[in-house]
């Protein structure tokens, strides 16, 4: 068993798990730009990431959510406020109106052979990483700028 494998089982057997102790901060694309890992490689997000538009607001979006970057007025999920909604009982997704901007992963890790967290532990722990997302991409900026190419 790893290091990293072993110090999450005991944090959960102590009743001391967090979001960051699955996720740890910052997040990085991979090759594609299609999926965010963890500094620890878990996977944390999925994106569309089929265009250069597509690709540009995945990196944005890792950005603000690591606190290397600040959201603006002129992005558009800030327009439009992002929110989950689950697609079915594995898979959250991040949604600003009805336009889709990335699927909340790590549900398998949580609760399959590498932590193997009862169902309810493990949506808390999901839930608390999604909030983390959600005050980070829902901040209002203070400088005032309108990025055209978001």
């Amino acid at each position: 068993m790893s290091n990293s494998r072993k110090k999450r089982r005991d944090l959960y057997k102590a009743r001391q798990i967090h979001w960051e102790d699955v996720w740890e901060m910052p997040l990085h694309l991979d090759c594609c730009d299609s999926y965010a890992y963890s500094k620890n490689d878990t996977m944390a997000l999925t994106f569309e990431a089929d265009t250069e538009y597509q690709i540009k607001n995945a990196r944005r979006i890792v950005q603000i959510i690591n606190g290397e970057a600040e959201p603006n007025q002129g992005e558009w999920w800030i327009r439009n406020g992002v929110d989950f909604y689950t697609q079915d009982k594995n898979y959250e997704e991040a949604a600003s109106g009805w336009c889709y901007v990335f699927c909340v992963r790590g549900w398998g890790h949580l609760t399959g052979s590498a932590m193997r967290l009862p169902l309810k532990e493990a949506a808390r722990i999901q839930d608390d990483f999604i909030e983390y997302i959600l005050s980070r991409l829902n901040s209002k900026s203070n400088s005032g700028k309108d990025e055209d190419s978001l």
